[in-house]
Order: C-alpha cells, then sequence, then structure tokens
C-alpha cells in the first residue's frame, strides 16, 4: 500500500511533528505490522526538526564510574511509527495507564474513548503510534492506542 499525504508540515503543542489539515489519498491494499523495541528505544533522539526524548541515561563520569541522570537521550528517533512494547502495569486511570519492561522507562499510554483500561491489568503488550507529550520544556514518551485489540494482558 502507498499513501499520499498533503498539508502543512508543524509542530504540534506537545512537541510532535505532524502534517496538519492533512489529506490523505490511499494507494492499494495491504497494512504495516509494528516494529517491536523495549521502553527505552521509544521516540529517540533529536531527528531534523523533531526534538528528543528526555529520559533516565547512564554515562561514564570522568573517573569511569556509571552515573544515572535525567537528560535527552540518543537512539534512532522513531516517533510517528507503529511500534509494539510490553510491561509491567504501574498506573491506570479511565483512558490512561503506564507500563515498565524493568528498564526503569516508564511509558504512558493513551487509548481513544471506545478502549476499556481494565485496572486488574498486571503485565501487557501493546501495540500503538510512538509518540510524545510535552511536559515542561521536556518531551516524554507516549503510545498512541488505537483499538482495544492492540492490547494483550498477560496475567
Amino acid at each position: 500500500m502507498r499513501v499520499d499525504a498533503t498539508g502543512t508540515p508543524e509542530t504540534n503543542s506537545d512537541g510532535e511533528r505532524c502534517i496538519a489539515a492533512a489529506t490523505v489519498t490511499l494507494h492499494g491494499t495491504g497494512s504495516i505490522g509494528p516494529l517491536a523495541m523495549n521502553n527505552g528505544a521509544i521516540g529517540g533522539g533529536a531527528f531534523g526538526l523533531q526534538d528528543g526524548i528526555w529520559g533516565l541515561q547512564s554515562f561514564r563520569d570522568g573517573n569511569g564510574n556509571w552515573q544515572w541522570a535525567w537528560m535527552p537521550v540518543s537512539g534512532l528517533n522513531n516517533i510517528g511509527l507503529l511500534i509494539r512494547t510490553w510491561g509491567r502495569v504501574t498506573y491506570v486511570d479511565q483512558h490512561t495507564f503506564t507500563i515498565d519492561d524493568g528498564s526503569g522507562q516508564h511509558v504512558k499510554c493513551v487509548t481513544p474513548s471506545d478502549v476499556t483500561v481494565d485496572p486488574a491489568w498486571t503485565y501487557i503488550g501493546v501495540i500503538g503510534v510512538s509518540s510524545c507529550e510535552k511536559i515542561g520544556e521536556e518531551l516524554h514518551r507516549l503510545i498512541r492506542i488505537r483499538k482495544q485489540e492492540d492490547i494483550a494482558s498477560y496475567q
């Protein structure tokens, strides 16, 4: 399948690059599969006009000791891609939940209004669009879930 999108490139209020007032034309049939990644890889570093995500990063100090700091992350920027990830559910409300795969990188997931979020979830796998949300001046990891079938519970 091929897609033609026409509109104005801009950065939305959450710091994500997008095509505003887009018209989309589909050519052919088919679908894409999600790219699997761990929570630490979601979002990625800055690329072009898309700012990078902030997260907990490890580095060696001047004495060769490992340190942890909250800072811009490095890595391939994947904002806008369809992804698959997994983890332990650490927070749940009506249309959001947070998962942690053990890396210490908590990832917020948001759902459409027709998706049911179950407070009894313990471990889940999700498929969604890698995105970001602006908190202060920082961009944080976010996954936009598309539909109920994109959430699999592993209780």
